[in-house]
């Protein structure tokens, strides 16, 4: 082939390292998806609900869910938190029950 057989193991080495990477960003994405929609179907808390993270310890209240993301809300503003991370990290209820305006 007129190429030194070393450089194929570079090559070889260079190749999967790259696959490696974009594995891993699929993987990521897939499980906040896949979260996301246990979140759907458990229904552990609802837009409107008071929940406490911790580590780090954040108490907020929910303002949206969609597939990748939950939004919450604290005095600081509105952030989002990545949906495995209700899976990984451990998660109180405040209040289980959505507030109705008066």
């Amino acid at each position: 082939m007129g190429g030194n057989p070393n450089n194929v193991w570079v090559y070889l080495g260079g190749f999967l390292s790259v696959v490696a990477i974009g594995l891993f960003a699929v993987w990521s994405i897939l499980s906040n998806i896949i979260s996301g929609i246990f979140i759907f179907i458990m229904n552990p808390f609802k837009i409107g609900s008071k929940i406490k993270l911790y580590d780090p310890e954040v108490q907020a209240t929910v303002v949206n869910i969609n597939l990748m993301f939950t939004e919450l809300e604290d005095d600081d503003g509105i952030f989002n938190v990545p949906n495995n991370t209700f899976f990984l990290k451990t998660v109180k209820g405040i209040n289980a029950e959505k507030t109705q305006p008066n």
